[in-house]
Protein backbone atom coordinates (compact mmCIF):
# COMPACT_ATOMS: atom_id res chain seq x y z
CA UNK A 1 0.00 0.00 0.00
CA UNK A 2 1.68 3.36 -1.20
CA UNK A 3 0.36 5.61 1.62
CA UNK A 4 -0.34 2.71 4.39
CA UNK A 5 2.81 0.09 4.06
CA UNK A 6 2.17 -2.69 6.31
CA UNK A 7 5.50 -2.32 8.42
CA UNK A 8 6.00 -2.47 12.48
CA UNK A 9 9.32 -0.36 13.65
CA UNK A 10 9.17 -1.61 17.14
CA UNK A 11 11.46 0.44 18.81
CA UNK A 12 9.26 3.48 17.67
CA UNK A 13 6.18 1.89 18.58
CA UNK A 14 7.57 1.06 22.20
CA UNK A 15 8.16 4.89 22.16
CA UNK A 16 5.30 6.54 20.21
CA UNK A 17 2.68 3.51 22.71
CA UNK A 18 4.37 5.22 26.01
CA UNK A 19 4.16 8.55 24.72
CA UNK A 20 0.03 8.35 23.77
CA UNK A 21 -0.07 6.74 27.40
CA UNK A 22 0.93 9.78 28.98
CA UNK A 23 -0.52 11.93 26.68
CA UNK A 24 -3.97 10.81 27.16
CA UNK A 25 -3.52 11.20 31.34
CA UNK A 26 -1.88 14.85 30.65
CA UNK A 27 -4.62 15.47 28.22
CA UNK A 28 -7.41 14.18 30.76
CA UNK A 29 -5.84 16.12 33.64
CA UNK A 30 -5.34 19.24 31.60
CA UNK A 31 -8.65 19.55 30.12
CA UNK A 32 -10.16 19.23 33.79
CA UNK A 33 -7.87 21.71 34.92
CA UNK A 34 -9.03 24.02 32.53
CA UNK A 35 -12.47 23.77 34.08
CA UNK A 36 -11.04 24.13 37.21
CA UNK A 37 -8.94 27.10 36.32
CA UNK A 38 -11.36 29.31 35.17
CA UNK A 39 -14.03 27.89 37.79
CA UNK A 40 -11.74 29.44 40.88
CA UNK A 41 -10.93 32.67 38.70
CA UNK A 42 -14.51 33.50 39.63
CA UNK A 43 -13.74 32.91 43.40
CA UNK A 44 -15.35 29.53 43.87
CA UNK A 45 -14.07 26.86 45.44
CA UNK A 46 -13.95 23.96 42.97
CA UNK A 47 -12.63 20.09 43.74
CA UNK A 48 -10.83 18.13 40.93
CA UNK A 49 -11.33 15.13 40.66
CA UNK A 50 -9.37 12.76 38.06
CA UNK A 51 -12.47 12.96 35.27
CA UNK A 52 -14.46 16.03 36.44
CA UNK A 53 -14.72 19.08 38.58
CA UNK A 54 -16.95 19.46 41.18
CA UNK A 55 -18.43 22.87 42.43
CA UNK A 56 -21.06 24.52 44.41
CA UNK A 57 -24.46 25.90 43.28
CA UNK A 58 -23.49 29.19 44.93
CA UNK A 59 -20.48 31.57 46.30
CA UNK A 60 -20.47 30.57 49.93
CA UNK A 61 -20.53 34.74 50.39
CA UNK A 62 -23.54 34.80 48.06
CA UNK A 63 -25.60 32.11 49.85
CA UNK A 64 -24.93 33.68 53.07
CA UNK A 65 -25.94 37.31 51.94
CA UNK A 66 -29.20 35.87 51.08
CA UNK A 67 -29.47 33.61 54.20
CA UNK A 68 -28.81 36.77 56.44
CA UNK A 69 -31.50 39.31 54.03
CA UNK A 70 -34.07 36.55 54.08
CA UNK A 71 -33.76 35.83 57.62
CA UNK A 72 -33.91 39.70 58.51
CA UNK A 73 -36.63 40.21 56.28
CA UNK A 74 -38.48 37.22 56.25
CA UNK A 75 -41.99 38.79 57.13
CA UNK A 76 -41.90 41.26 53.83
CA UNK A 77 -40.26 38.81 51.48
CA UNK A 78 -42.83 35.94 51.91
CA UNK A 79 -45.86 38.89 51.93
CA UNK A 80 -48.27 38.86 48.83
CA UNK A 81 -47.80 43.23 49.00
CA UNK A 82 -44.72 44.31 47.40
CA UNK A 83 -42.38 46.18 49.74
CA UNK A 84 -38.64 47.58 48.95
CA UNK A 85 -37.07 45.18 51.14
CA UNK A 86 -38.77 42.52 49.20
CA UNK A 87 -38.30 43.96 45.74
CA UNK A 88 -34.21 44.05 46.89
CA UNK A 89 -33.84 40.58 47.88
CA UNK A 90 -35.40 39.29 44.72
CA UNK A 91 -33.30 41.54 42.66
CA UNK A 92 -30.24 40.48 44.60
CA UNK A 93 -31.56 36.72 44.13
CA UNK A 94 -31.73 37.17 40.10
CA UNK A 95 -28.50 38.71 39.80
CA UNK A 96 -26.50 36.17 41.62
CA UNK A 97 -28.07 33.37 39.63
CA UNK A 98 -27.91 35.35 36.48
CA UNK A 99 -24.24 35.83 37.36
CA UNK A 100 -24.00 31.94 38.36
CA UNK A 101 -25.11 31.21 34.78
CA UNK A 102 -22.38 33.13 32.97
CA UNK A 103 -19.47 31.86 35.25
CA UNK A 104 -21.08 28.08 34.49
CA UNK A 105 -21.03 28.63 30.65
CA UNK A 106 -16.86 30.02 31.14
CA UNK A 107 -15.99 26.71 33.12
CA UNK A 108 -17.70 24.84 30.91
CA UNK A 109 -16.07 26.26 28.00
CA UNK A 110 -12.40 26.31 29.89
CA UNK A 111 -11.84 22.41 29.92
CA UNK A 112 -12.59 22.25 25.55
CA UNK A 113 -10.89 25.34 24.65
CA UNK A 114 -7.84 24.62 26.72
CA UNK A 115 -7.99 21.35 24.56
CA UNK A 116 -8.80 22.10 21.31
CA UNK A 117 -6.04 25.42 21.94
CA UNK A 118 -3.34 22.95 22.66
CA UNK A 119 -4.24 21.00 19.69
CA UNK A 120 -3.91 23.89 17.53
CA UNK A 121 -0.52 24.90 18.81
CA UNK A 122 0.72 21.58 17.46
CA UNK A 123 -1.43 21.64 14.66
CA UNK A 124 -0.17 25.43 13.48
CA UNK A 125 3.40 24.32 14.52
CA UNK A 126 3.35 21.67 11.89
CA UNK A 127 2.22 23.53 9.37
CA UNK A 128 5.20 25.61 9.86
CA UNK A 129 7.54 23.50 9.22
CA UNK A 130 5.53 21.45 6.80
CA UNK A 131 8.16 22.21 4.29
CA UNK A 132 11.75 20.82 6.19
CA UNK A 133 9.29 18.48 7.65
CA UNK A 134 8.23 16.27 4.25
CA UNK A 135 12.65 16.29 3.54
CA UNK A 136 12.62 13.89 6.40
CA UNK A 137 12.23 9.92 5.92
CA UNK A 138 11.88 10.01 9.79
CA UNK A 139 10.58 12.20 12.32
CA UNK A 140 12.62 13.95 15.29
CA UNK A 141 11.66 13.47 19.34
CA UNK A 142 10.58 17.12 19.00
CA UNK A 143 8.22 16.28 15.70
CA UNK A 144 6.78 13.46 17.09
CA UNK A 145 5.94 15.48 20.08
CA UNK A 146 4.14 18.19 18.21
CA UNK A 147 2.20 15.49 16.51
CA UNK A 148 1.12 13.91 19.84
CA UNK A 149 0.52 17.77 21.09
CA UNK A 150 -2.00 17.75 17.69
CA UNK A 151 -3.51 14.74 18.61
CA UNK A 152 -5.41 16.55 21.39
CA UNK A 153 -7.94 17.26 18.75
CA UNK A 154 -8.81 13.75 19.04
CA UNK A 155 -11.26 14.17 21.73
CA UNK A 156 -13.53 16.24 19.52
CA UNK A 157 -13.23 12.90 17.40
CA UNK A 158 -13.87 10.22 20.51
CA UNK A 159 -16.74 12.63 21.78
CA UNK A 160 -18.61 12.42 18.72
CA UNK A 161 -17.96 8.48 18.20
CA UNK A 162 -19.86 7.87 21.47
CA UNK A 163 -22.47 10.10 20.55
CA UNK A 164 -23.34 8.41 17.45
CA UNK A 165 -22.78 4.62 19.52
CA UNK A 166 -25.07 6.08 22.10
CA UNK A 167 -27.44 7.25 19.52
CA UNK A 168 -27.87 3.61 17.74
CA UNK A 169 -27.83 2.06 20.87
CA UNK A 170 -30.18 3.71 23.00
CA UNK A 171 -31.82 5.91 20.85
CA UNK A 172 -30.82 9.23 22.04
CA UNK A 173 -27.45 11.53 22.41
CA UNK A 174 -25.89 12.23 25.12
CA UNK A 175 -26.74 15.82 27.08
CA UNK A 176 -24.01 15.45 30.04
CA UNK A 177 -20.63 16.63 27.77
CA UNK A 178 -18.93 19.98 28.14
CA UNK A 179 -20.06 20.63 24.25
CA UNK A 180 -23.87 19.49 24.45
CA UNK A 181 -24.39 21.61 27.63
CA UNK A 182 -22.49 24.47 25.58
CA UNK A 183 -25.30 23.56 22.44
CA UNK A 184 -27.86 23.76 24.81
CA UNK A 185 -26.91 26.92 26.38
CA UNK A 186 -27.18 28.86 22.94
CA UNK A 187 -30.17 26.53 22.49
CA UNK A 188 -28.67 25.06 19.36
CA UNK A 189 -29.14 21.32 18.73
CA UNK A 190 -27.38 19.34 21.20
CA UNK A 191 -24.95 17.41 18.73
CA UNK A 192 -24.25 20.64 16.82
CA UNK A 193 -20.81 21.94 18.37
CA UNK A 194 -19.72 17.87 18.74
CA UNK A 195 -20.14 17.66 15.24
CA UNK A 196 -18.42 20.62 14.05
CA UNK A 197 -15.43 19.98 16.06
CA UNK A 198 -15.54 16.20 15.09
CA UNK A 199 -15.02 17.09 11.38
CA UNK A 200 -12.74 19.82 11.88
CA UNK A 201 -10.45 17.30 14.09
CA UNK A 202 -10.82 14.90 11.46
CA UNK A 203 -9.39 16.59 8.85
CA UNK A 204 -6.20 18.30 10.65
CA UNK A 205 -5.60 14.77 11.87
CA UNK A 206 -5.54 13.33 8.45
CA UNK A 207 -3.78 16.15 7.57
CA UNK A 208 -1.14 14.73 10.05
CA UNK A 209 -1.40 11.40 9.24
CA UNK A 210 -1.21 11.32 5.96
CA UNK A 211 0.90 14.16 5.04
CA UNK A 212 3.15 15.18 7.91
CA UNK A 213 4.09 11.40 9.20
CA UNK A 214 6.28 9.66 6.61
CA UNK A 215 5.16 6.81 5.04
CA UNK A 216 7.68 4.27 6.19
CA UNK A 217 6.75 5.06 9.60
CA UNK A 218 2.79 5.92 9.68
CA UNK A 219 1.44 2.38 10.38
CA UNK A 220 3.75 2.26 13.19
CA UNK A 221 2.30 5.59 14.40
CA UNK A 222 -1.35 4.44 14.07
CA UNK A 223 -0.89 0.92 15.90
CA UNK A 224 0.82 2.78 18.92
CA UNK A 225 -1.88 5.52 18.83
CA UNK A 226 -4.25 2.95 19.12
CA UNK A 227 -2.71 0.97 21.11
CA UNK A 228 -1.22 3.68 23.81
CA UNK A 229 -4.35 5.66 23.92
CA UNK A 230 -6.25 2.76 25.02
CA UNK A 231 -3.95 1.50 27.42
CA UNK A 232 -3.82 5.38 28.81
CA UNK A 233 -7.54 5.12 29.39
CA UNK A 234 -7.51 2.39 30.97
CA UNK A 235 -4.19 3.20 33.34
CA UNK A 236 -5.70 6.57 34.30
CA UNK A 237 -9.72 5.92 34.77
CA UNK A 238 -9.32 2.22 35.90
CA UNK A 239 -6.09 2.30 37.86
CA UNK A 240 -4.15 5.50 39.11
CA UNK A 241 -6.61 8.45 38.36
CA UNK A 242 -9.42 7.26 41.43
CA UNK A 243 -6.10 6.73 43.56
CA UNK A 244 -4.52 10.34 42.95
CA UNK A 245 -7.51 12.19 42.06
CA UNK A 246 -10.67 10.39 43.52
Amino acid sequence: MKFLPLKVHPRLFAMLALSFVIATIVGTVSHELGHYIVYKCYGNSPKLHYDSVSYGDIKEKDQQFLDSTYKVNHAKIVAKESSPEKESFLKQRYSIFKNLESERLAMILGGPVQTLLTGSIGILWLWYNRKRILLKNELAVKEWFMVIVAFFWSRAIVNELICIYDYLLNGRIPRGGDEAKISLHFRLPVNSINMVTAIIGTFLLLWVTFYIVPNQQRFTFILSGIAGSALGVMIWFLWIGPVVLP
